[in-house]
């Protein structure tokens, strides 16, 4: 008995032994897979550099240290440093990184664009902290792909960004990437964007966007950096989608100190928004909803106001490069069922004398327009220079306070002397019982009413049905005529 006992601990001093043995040489085993991953972001334009490495977790597992690691993009130059990772294997094939002391991104700006605005500094930093921050990447290619998790973070903008300094809160979040794809997905239970601050001769804002249950999606053609900006404002070849969609969306804003006597407080919220920015070749498209809407103003010592909508939409299309002949754009915007609260009502119409009913507005425009500079070479004191060739109003509507008006037509723009040739047709209805509601609410003066009758009288004719009214316009080499007349 005395020597099976012998047998049975030499067996398990030579098995710990043999153990120890083979957990030491896949430690060197795990280094050489640092080695190997290095060389696997090299191939994607990326270097890795480390201050100090450790490998740990003896006797069951393997868990890698590393400190003041940096990753740099060779052709945007970002920098991404993290002070700590702590990285064992994970579910799935996954090697999982936890980063308890956040990250930090520096994001350079190109040359041309410093020239172009020197309020822009050469270098962004954003930093990133909070709870919970890990990161996953697959064993087999940590390049290939990967997910940032995080239970609460924050991104912090270091410096200002043309005199506001900005910030983004995050619960709940998971940022997702593949390289080669050129993909990015983000979901967030919660997110809190901030900017506050006060440009020269401006007023002073604090501006919040939040979001519920957020979801954002970007794919490209193209690489970040001189490849994406060729794609965005030089007519690069390929394409790139930003897609989004929210449980709820609310903006939050604070004026004070403004020149123009606007200080207040402004909230938009809304529901069930969505929406989708591409960009193709050069040619944007933005498309963009909401369900139920509320505005709401309130200035000092002054009541609430609140404007609801039951549904907005709105579209964008044109160019976003340069090109030597016009392109197709398009803009539509609807708005449903708009109606305002009774502090609306009781600040612009105590005695009820305008009609409530709910307002609706929809336009609809097509045209051709020509974008005559990159724009992301210009300062931001100097406007995008368009030129527009043609303009397609399909509809131009609204319905409000009692009274409808609607506008169809079709103008070419001679360009560069800018003579529009074409015409434009207006129907109105109840425009003097509303202009009659306004004097009565104290809105307008009996002069605004006397010039409204002359204003009717010149250049509209009746129309079909009670206070209807009907214009024409058409516009040529020889001028303008009204209804047929020549506007002197």
């Amino acid at each position: 008995m005395r020597r099976g006992l012998i047998w049975i601990v030499g067996a398990l001093v030579a098995g710990a032994v043999a153990w120890s043995a083979g957990w030491f040489i896949g430690r060197s085993a795990v280094t050489d897979r640092i080695a190997t991953a290095a060389q696997e972001l090299d191939a994607r334009g990326w270097t890795l550099t480390i201050g100090s490495q450790s490998v740990g977790g003896f006797p069951l597992d393997y868990v890698v240290e590393l400190t003041d690691v940096g990753l740099i993009q060779g052709d945007t130059g970002m920098l991404v440093r993290v002070p700590k990772a702590v990285i064992r294997r994970g579910e799935g094939e996954m090697l999982h990184a936890d980063l308890p002391d956040g990250a930090t991104i520096d994001l350079p700006q190109s040359t041309a664009r410093v020239q172009a605005d020197p309020s822009l500094p050469p270098v962004y930093r954003v930093r990133l902290t909070g709870e919970g921050i890990a990161m996953r990447v697959p064993e087999a290619d940590p390049a290939a792909r990967g997910e940032l998790l995080a239970t609460s973070a924050a991104l912090t903008l270091e410096q200002e960004y043309r005199g506001h300094q900005m910030a983004a809160d995050f619960a709940e979040a998971r940022l997702s990437w593949e390289p080669d794809a050129d993909a990015i997905d983000l979901t967030a239970g919660s997110i809190a964007v901030r900017s506050s601050g006060q440009t020269d001769g401006g007023p002073r804002v604090a501006l919040t966007i939040s979001a519920e249950q957020a979801e954002l999606g970007y794919v490209s053609d193209a690489a970040f950096g001189a490849e994406l900006r060729e794609l965005l404002y030089a007519s690069g070849a390929g394409a790139m989608e930003l897609g989004y969609r929210m449980d709820t969306l609310m903006v939050e804003m604070d004026v004070t100190d403004d020149p123009q006597g606007m200080d207040g407080q402004y909230r938009i919220r809304s529901g069930a928004a969505e929406g989708l920015i591409g960009v193709t070749s050069g040619l944007l498209d933005i498309e963009a909803g909401t369900g139920v809407n509320t505005w709401t103003w309130q200035g000092p010592e002054q009541p609430a106001v609140t404007l609801t909508a039951a549904e907005t939409s709105l579209r964008i299309a044109g160019p976003l490069s340069p090109t030597t002949t016009p392109q197709p754009g398009q803009l539509r915007v609807a708005v449903t069922d708009l109606t305002a609260d009774d502090a609306f009502w009781a600040a612009f119409d105590p005695g009820t004398a305008l009609a409530r009913d709910p307002a609706d507005l929809n336009v609809a425009i097509d045209g051709t327009v020509r974008l005559m500079a990159r724009i992301d070479l210009l300062p931001p004191s100097i406007a995008p220079p368009y030129e527009i060739s043609n303009l397609m109003i399909e509809e131009v509507a609204l319905q409000a306070l009692g009274a409808t008006a609607r506008a169809t037509g079709d103008v070419e723009i001679l360009q560069p002397v800018v003579v529009p040739t074409g015409q434009i047709s207006v129907e109105a209805s109840g425009v003097r019982a509303v202009a009659a509601d306004l004097r009565e609410a104290g809105l307008i003066s009996p002069e605004m009413i006397t010039t409204l009758n002359a204003i009717l009288e010149v250049f509209a004719r009746p129309g079909d049905g009670e206070d209807a009214w009907v214009t024409e316009v058409e516009m040529g080499q020889e001028g303008l005529r009204v209804n047929g007349q020549p506007l002197q």
